[in-house]
């Protein structure tokens, strides 16, 4: 079984569920991408990468980075999970240049009803402190429906580069369960649900 592992995909997908759990479970570092860009946004403004714009621009600006930190992390012999909604399937390839085939996964919502998803969202925004929870309803509507473009495109593009994409839109537990053995991890204990 691996202990480097990639995921990607549309915001408030699960990523830093699924991320989460595998961290916990297999006591490997968890590298936010989201961080990653805060931190540049924040300390670096004259980059111009920051949380707005064009995502893949920025998976662009910050492929070759990522690239790098990964491949010492793995120099170090240290295990990671790598989550971020900056990279698309192309970006994980140029990242598999450098350290392998890191056992990699997309998750988006393509098929979601826009309605049903702000509700999840609204429900579990208390509880997990998330930014959405900032946004008025029109904005959060405005922001499912560009994430919902997002997967779609990043449906499509996972099979253009054999990547594989999870639709987590049906039923979250069982596609985070499907993402999981992709990546080849079994059930996470319940325990840590």
């Amino acid at each position: 079984m691996s202990n480097r592992f990639i995921i990607c995909g549309a915001s408030r997908s699960g990523k830093s569920v699924l991320a989460r759990r595998l961290q916990r479970r297999l006591e490997i570092s968890w590298i936010l991408g989201d961080a990653m860009v805060s931190g540049l946004e924040d300390a670096f403004p004259d980059l111009g990468i920051s949380h707005q714009g064009n995502l893949q621009h920025i998976g662009d600006r910050l492929t070759d980075y990522i690239k790098f930190l990964l491949w010492n992390y793995d120099y170090a012999g240290c295990g990671y999970v790598f989550d971020s909604t900056h990279l698309y399937p192309r970006h994980v390839l140029n990242i598999r240049e450098k350290v392998g085939a890191v056992p990699a996964v997309f998750l988006g919502y393509a098929e979601a009803d826009p309605k049903q998803k702000v509700l999840e969202i609204r429900r579990f925004d208390p509880a997990q402190n998330w930014w959405t929870a900032e946004l008025s309803d029109n904005e959060l509507m405005q922001m499912i429906h560009d994430q919902i473009n997002k997967s779609r495109e990043l449906r499509e593009a996972c099979a253009d580069f054999d990547i594989p994409y999870v639709e987590v839109s049906q039923d979250f537990e069982l596609a985070l369960k499907k993402a999981e053995r992709i990546l080849g991890v079994g059930a996470v204990p319940r325990r840590l649900l």
